[in-house]
Protein backbone atom coordinates (compact mmCIF):
# COMPACT_ATOMS: atom_id res chain seq x y z
CA UNK A 1 0.00 0.00 0.00
CA UNK A 2 1.33 3.15 -0.76
CA UNK A 3 0.93 6.18 1.11
CA UNK A 4 -0.01 9.49 -0.86
CA UNK A 5 0.19 12.67 0.65
CA UNK A 6 -3.04 14.51 0.94
CA UNK A 7 -3.79 17.12 -1.95
CA UNK A 8 -3.33 20.92 -0.86
CA UNK A 9 -6.24 23.46 -1.01
CA UNK A 10 -4.04 24.58 -4.30
CA UNK A 11 -4.09 21.89 -6.18
CA UNK A 12 -8.11 20.90 -5.49
CA UNK A 13 -8.99 24.60 -6.83
CA UNK A 14 -6.52 24.01 -9.78
CA UNK A 15 -8.82 20.69 -10.60
CA UNK A 16 -11.77 22.03 -10.22
CA UNK A 17 -10.94 25.22 -12.34
CA UNK A 18 -9.59 22.17 -14.61
CA UNK A 19 -12.79 19.78 -14.76
CA UNK A 20 -14.86 23.13 -15.06
CA UNK A 21 -13.38 24.78 -18.13
CA UNK A 22 -13.56 20.93 -19.45
CA UNK A 23 -17.35 21.11 -18.75
CA UNK A 24 -17.77 24.56 -20.02
CA UNK A 25 -15.87 23.48 -23.37
CA UNK A 26 -18.20 20.15 -24.55
CA UNK A 27 -15.75 17.82 -22.81
CA UNK A 28 -17.88 16.29 -19.83
CA UNK A 29 -17.97 12.97 -19.01
CA UNK A 30 -20.71 10.45 -19.37
CA UNK A 31 -22.30 11.33 -15.85
CA UNK A 32 -22.75 15.09 -16.78
CA UNK A 33 -24.47 16.37 -19.78
CA UNK A 34 -21.93 18.87 -22.13
CA UNK A 35 -22.97 22.57 -21.32
CA UNK A 36 -23.70 24.46 -24.95
CA UNK A 37 -20.14 26.55 -25.06
CA UNK A 38 -21.95 29.62 -26.59
CA UNK A 39 -21.89 33.36 -25.94
CA UNK A 40 -24.67 34.91 -24.00
CA UNK A 41 -25.21 38.79 -23.90
CA UNK A 42 -27.07 39.95 -20.46
CA UNK A 43 -27.72 43.00 -17.86
CA UNK A 44 -29.64 42.52 -14.96
CA UNK A 45 -32.76 43.99 -12.95
CA UNK A 46 -31.51 47.79 -12.34
CA UNK A 47 -30.33 47.87 -16.42
CA UNK A 48 -34.09 46.76 -17.51
CA UNK A 49 -35.62 49.32 -14.87
CA UNK A 50 -32.69 52.07 -16.16
CA UNK A 51 -33.71 51.46 -20.21
CA UNK A 52 -38.04 51.18 -18.53
CA UNK A 53 -37.38 54.66 -17.39
CA UNK A 54 -35.91 55.76 -20.56
CA UNK A 55 -39.21 54.59 -22.53
CA UNK A 56 -41.25 55.81 -19.90
CA UNK A 57 -39.97 59.70 -19.93
CA UNK A 58 -39.89 59.18 -24.11
CA UNK A 59 -42.84 57.35 -25.16
CA UNK A 60 -45.81 60.24 -23.77
CA UNK A 61 -43.10 63.36 -25.02
CA UNK A 62 -44.77 63.55 -28.17
CA UNK A 63 -48.83 63.39 -26.57
CA UNK A 64 -47.46 65.88 -24.41
CA UNK A 65 -45.95 68.22 -27.04
CA UNK A 66 -48.94 67.79 -29.16
CA UNK A 67 -51.80 68.16 -26.45
CA UNK A 68 -49.79 71.69 -25.57
CA UNK A 69 -48.94 72.76 -29.08
CA UNK A 70 -52.78 72.23 -30.29
CA UNK A 71 -53.40 75.76 -28.88
CA UNK A 72 -57.33 75.76 -30.45
CA UNK A 73 -58.47 72.96 -27.52
CA UNK A 74 -56.01 72.63 -24.62
CA UNK A 75 -57.62 74.60 -21.85
CA UNK A 76 -54.69 74.21 -19.50
CA UNK A 77 -56.52 70.86 -17.62
CA UNK A 78 -55.04 68.04 -16.78
CA UNK A 79 -54.94 66.40 -20.11
CA UNK A 80 -51.06 66.93 -20.11
CA UNK A 81 -51.05 64.77 -16.77
CA UNK A 82 -53.52 62.29 -18.09
CA UNK A 83 -53.10 61.76 -21.63
CA UNK A 84 -49.82 60.75 -20.83
CA UNK A 85 -50.42 58.41 -17.92
CA UNK A 86 -53.35 56.84 -19.69
CA UNK A 87 -50.68 55.87 -22.37
CA UNK A 88 -48.06 54.52 -19.87
CA UNK A 89 -50.86 52.05 -18.21
CA UNK A 90 -52.54 51.33 -21.36
CA UNK A 91 -49.19 50.25 -23.15
CA UNK A 92 -46.56 49.80 -20.45
CA UNK A 93 -47.09 46.11 -18.92
CA UNK A 94 -47.76 44.34 -22.33
CA UNK A 95 -44.54 46.55 -24.04
CA UNK A 96 -42.52 45.47 -20.91
CA UNK A 97 -43.25 41.46 -21.22
CA UNK A 98 -43.01 41.66 -24.79
CA UNK A 99 -39.35 43.34 -24.82
CA UNK A 100 -38.31 40.81 -21.79
CA UNK A 101 -39.39 38.06 -23.99
CA UNK A 102 -37.59 39.37 -27.10
CA UNK A 103 -34.89 40.47 -24.86
CA UNK A 104 -34.37 36.65 -23.70
CA UNK A 105 -34.89 35.23 -27.12
CA UNK A 106 -31.77 37.87 -27.96
CA UNK A 107 -29.34 36.60 -25.40
CA UNK A 108 -27.19 34.35 -27.93
CA UNK A 109 -26.77 37.59 -30.89
CA UNK A 110 -23.72 39.60 -29.92
CA UNK A 111 -24.37 42.39 -32.18
CA UNK A 112 -26.64 45.34 -29.91
CA UNK A 113 -27.52 47.24 -33.11
CA UNK A 114 -29.35 43.98 -33.49
CA UNK A 115 -31.16 43.72 -30.49
CA UNK A 116 -31.96 47.74 -30.41
CA UNK A 117 -34.06 46.93 -34.38
CA UNK A 118 -35.78 43.98 -32.83
CA UNK A 119 -36.37 45.96 -29.75
CA UNK A 120 -37.97 48.74 -31.57
CA UNK A 121 -39.77 46.20 -33.83
CA UNK A 122 -41.35 44.05 -30.93
CA UNK A 123 -42.63 47.10 -29.25
CA UNK A 124 -44.11 48.98 -32.92
CA UNK A 125 -45.87 45.94 -33.36
CA UNK A 126 -47.15 44.80 -29.57
CA UNK A 127 -48.36 48.74 -29.89
CA UNK A 128 -50.10 47.86 -33.35
CA UNK A 129 -51.61 45.35 -31.90
CA UNK A 130 -53.01 46.95 -28.76
CA UNK A 131 -54.22 49.57 -30.81
CA UNK A 132 -56.13 47.32 -33.48
CA UNK A 133 -57.54 45.42 -30.54
CA UNK A 134 -59.49 48.71 -29.59
CA UNK A 135 -62.29 50.19 -30.52
CA UNK A 136 -61.75 53.25 -32.90
CA UNK A 137 -62.62 55.45 -36.07
CA UNK A 138 -60.65 55.77 -39.19
CA UNK A 139 -60.61 59.37 -38.44
CA UNK A 140 -57.88 59.11 -35.58
CA UNK A 141 -56.17 56.14 -37.15
CA UNK A 142 -53.07 57.92 -38.54
CA UNK A 143 -52.81 58.98 -34.94
CA UNK A 144 -52.71 55.39 -34.09
CA UNK A 145 -49.93 54.35 -36.30
CA UNK A 146 -47.66 56.99 -34.62
CA UNK A 147 -48.43 55.94 -31.33
CA UNK A 148 -47.33 52.41 -32.54
CA UNK A 149 -43.78 53.71 -34.10
CA UNK A 150 -43.56 56.43 -30.68
CA UNK A 151 -43.69 53.28 -28.66
CA UNK A 152 -41.08 51.84 -31.23
CA UNK A 153 -38.93 54.38 -31.12
CA UNK A 154 -39.03 55.09 -27.24
CA UNK A 155 -37.81 51.16 -26.80
CA UNK A 156 -35.12 51.65 -28.72
CA UNK A 157 -33.61 54.74 -27.00
CA UNK A 158 -34.60 52.70 -23.61
CA UNK A 159 -32.48 49.81 -25.27
CA UNK A 160 -29.50 51.96 -26.39
CA UNK A 161 -29.50 53.12 -23.09
CA UNK A 162 -28.48 50.35 -21.54
CA UNK A 163 -25.84 49.22 -24.12
CA UNK A 164 -23.26 50.21 -22.27
CA UNK A 165 -24.41 47.93 -19.56
CA UNK A 166 -24.46 44.65 -21.00
CA UNK A 167 -22.06 41.84 -20.36
CA UNK A 168 -21.25 39.66 -23.14
CA UNK A 169 -19.47 36.46 -22.09
CA UNK A 170 -17.53 34.76 -24.11
CA UNK A 171 -16.61 30.76 -24.18
CA UNK A 172 -13.43 30.28 -23.37
CA UNK A 173 -10.76 28.75 -25.97
CA UNK A 174 -10.85 25.25 -26.20
CA UNK A 175 -7.77 24.52 -24.43
CA UNK A 176 -8.21 25.88 -21.13
CA UNK A 177 -7.54 23.74 -18.11
CA UNK A 178 -6.70 20.36 -20.95
CA UNK A 179 -2.85 20.21 -20.65
CA UNK A 180 -2.92 20.33 -16.56
CA UNK A 181 -5.60 17.59 -17.12
CA UNK A 182 -3.41 14.47 -17.19
CA UNK A 183 -1.49 15.93 -13.98
CA UNK A 184 -4.19 16.37 -11.75
CA UNK A 185 -5.69 13.29 -12.50
CA UNK A 186 -1.98 11.08 -11.62
CA UNK A 187 -1.82 13.12 -8.86
CA UNK A 188 -5.21 13.26 -7.06
CA UNK A 189 -6.03 9.98 -7.94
Amino acid sequence: MSMRPEPTLKELQRYERAQRARIHNGQAGADRPARHPKRRVSFGIGQFAVGTVVWTIVFPLPAVIFIIDDRIEYDGGLSVIGIPLFLLVLFGPPLAVAILVGGLLLRRIRNQGIHIAVIAGTAAATAALILWLLPHDTAHQPGYWWTALTAGAAAACGRLAVCGFTRITDPPPSGVGAQNDAEDRARLG
